[in-house]
């Protein structure tokens, strides 16, 4: 028995040693990335930070920079309890919202909540696509007579999906203002859907992906019945292109990170 055993040791010894010895001369390209490593470290201990505020059971918000915070609405779908991220810019003299929030329920609950903590302000809405997640609640945005921004191809799919469409459209790019606070909105181009838009907090470095981009944790691009995949790529390269600069990256689902998700969503579709 001593003898076998100490074989066994000895055999144990030696292939812990090949190891470690091919990990040593494994190419560069190969071993992790210490600056990776402490910019993943970063958003994760950003990630465990987040404190949502539950307003109700349908919306909860949470804050990701001076005067900005995330919006995260739920719709039941059979079992399966699915949730939206929008933002809310709470800017010295209006509020910007991108996105409504899924369901009626859940917008009245943002509009309350708003009016409660920042009654002086006047409202906008952003809508970046035209789909439920982001603009299925906005007749209650309507009935407030909130003006409603989005690119020029999401008003007229909404009006023929016989939505109410939005009364203030452009085609690349829109600056809005709230005092000396700044958004940018932008067409990077054809992605999840064909008309989705994004939206550049240069104060905070935030930048709002929406749909177009995924979370680290998502294993799929989820629905693609209305994308042109093909032009995905680019639309996501045009959106490093303009904003390398950004900090943190909202995806339209999931937690928010960084430009890895960009990166991440570049590898979903392959590239």
């Amino acid at each position: 028995m001593n003898r076998l055993w100490r074989g066994a040791l000895r055999g144990a010894c030696i292939a812990a040693l090949t190891v470690l010895m091919a990990a040593c001369a494994a190419p560069e390209s190969t071993r992790p990335d210490p600056e990776g490593y402490r910019e993943t470290m970063k958003t994760l201990n950003h990630q465990r930070a987040i404190q949502p505020l539950v307003l109700s059971r349908d919306l909860h918000v949470f804050k990701v920079g001076e005067n900005l915070w995330v919006h995260r609405s739920y719709f039941d779908l059979g079992d399966q309890r699915l949730h939206a991220n929008g933002m809310i810019m709470a800017g010295p003299d209006r509020i910007t919202i991108i996105d409504a929030p899924w369901t009626a329920t859940a917008a009245y609950d943002l509009l309350d909540w708003l009016d409660a903590n920042y009654p002086s302000q006047a409202k906008r809405l952003v809508v970046t696509h035209a789909h439920d997640d982001r603009m299925g609640s906005i007749d209650v945005f309507a009935e407030r007579t909130i003006p409603v921004y989005s690119q020029r191809s999401t008003a007229e799919q909404a009006r023929k999906l016989g939505w109410t469409a939005p009364n203030f459209v452009f085609d690349e790019s829109l600056p809005l203002r709230s005092g000396e606070q700044a958004i940018e909105l932008y067409f990077p181009g054809p992605a999840h859907t064909t008309d989705n838009i994004i939206a550049w907090f240069p104060d905070a470095k935030v930048l709002f992906g929406g749909c177009m981009v995924k979370s680290r944790h998502s294993g799929s691009l989820g629905f693609v019945g209305d994308a042109n995949k093909p032009a995905w790529p680019r639309a996501l390269q045009n959106a490093l292109a303009r904003y390398p600069e950004a900090e943190q990256v909202i995806p339209g689902h999931g937690l928010p990170g960084d430009t890895a998700l960009i990166t991440h969503t570049l590898e979903l579709l392959g590239h």
